[in-house]
């Protein structure tokens, strides 16, 4: 994220620790560190479900997909580009 994103300084942020700041606009964060086995671990939840007007997953790989249906299902509003 360094000075690829420089222009986004002050509204975009990058979730470590599974903490969440929601002051910004963006949101940049590993899919394994926004989720898990156990609950806790599912800091997505710290978010309502029409929160983002926009997800993006790069990079799914079929190991991460199902997992990634359960993001999917708690935010129904959130458009989702094809895959």
């Amino acid at each position: 994220m360094n000075n690829d994103f420089k222009e986004f300084k002050g509204v975009m942020t990058k979730v470590r620790k599974r903490q969440v700041d929601k002051s910004y606009e963006i949101y940049m964060a590993l899919y394994q560190g926004v989720t898990g086995e156990e609950d806790y671990k599912n800091i997505y939840k710290d978010f309502s479900p029409d929160f983002f007007d926009l997800i993006v997953v790069d990079e799914c790989h079929r190991e991460a997909r199902l997992r990634i249906r359960h993001g999917e299902r708690y935010s129904t509003t959130t458009p989702q580009l094809p895959k």
